[in-house]
């Protein structure tokens, strides 16, 4: 599957329901800012904890509300709060060490801090699935995930920037209205097709941990989806050489 197939797929899915999916967003923004906010102002609180306590359970709720709404048709708003209703405290873990990896490997020099942060690209999503993974597992599987592929992510992103610079030049309205909502939708869609190039059938969420909140509500479309297209898709990377290398 090369890069136009994964837009075209989120195309194919924001259809469905844009402007659903714009209010989730957008939603999910205005939350988060207005909670950061007001936690920096609160004593004894600052930009890191805001950090920890408002972005990072925010943003694995963002995620988790949009692949349920992609997987299942189903819109249910409390996945926004996912990051706190379970198991907060490993979300934060899992997030914070990630991050905290991030930025040693950047204290050696820019370049390996750029490289290891398309390694554990996936972590928020793979988190997202599953909030009780702990960090070790979830670093190792997005390092499977994106081995060979960190160039082919860079390149996927770096092909909306036409699209961010439409929105910078309509002070942002264009991006609320389609940029954002696509861009998400693409990255998720990269997300969901690396996993099944890397696992196959087996999603390795879904038959180690037990519990709610542990990928399974999404196994059965987003295997058929891919797998229903999988020589079409190994015959298109071939030629295209964009994403199977």
């Amino acid at each position: 599957m090369n890069i136009s197939e994964l837009k075209q797929r989120a195309k194919n899915i924001l259809a469905v329901d844009h402007w659903g999916y714009v209010g989730y967003i957008l939603l999910a923004g205005v939350i988060m800012g207005a909670l950061e906010g007001l936690a920096i102002f609160i004593p004894g609180v600052g930009t890191i904890a805001a950090t920890l306590l408002v972005a990072f359970p925010i943003s694995v709720g963002t995620i988790r509300l949009i692949m349920r709404k992609r997987n299942t048709g189903i819109t249910q708003m409390d996945d926004l709060f996912s990051g706190y209703k379970v198991n907060f405290g490993n979300t934060i873990f899992v997030l914070f060490m990630t991050s905290l990896f991030i930025f040693l490997w950047t204290l050696l020099f820019i370049i390996p801090g750029i490289v290891k942060s398309y390694q554990y690209f996936f972590v928020p999503y793979i988190v997202a699935e599953n909030p009780n993974i702990n960090y070790k597992d979830a670093l190792e599987m997005s390092r499977k995930m994106t081995d060979g592929r960190k160039m082919d992510i860079f390149v996927l992103q770096l092909s909306f920037i036409g699209w961010f610079i439409l929105s910078g030049l309509t002070a942002g309205i264009f991006g609320i209205c389609y940029v954002n909502p696509y861009f998400t939708l693409t990255m998720q869609e990269c997300y969901f097709y690396l996993k099944y190039m890397t696992f196959g059938d087996t999603d390795p969420l879904a038959q180690n941990f037990n519990g709610q909140y542990t990928g399974q509500f999404m196994q059965g479309y987003q295997y058929q989806n891919y797998q229903n297209n999988s020589n079409n898709s190994q015959s298109s990377d071939a030629q295209n050489n964009d994403f199977d290398k």
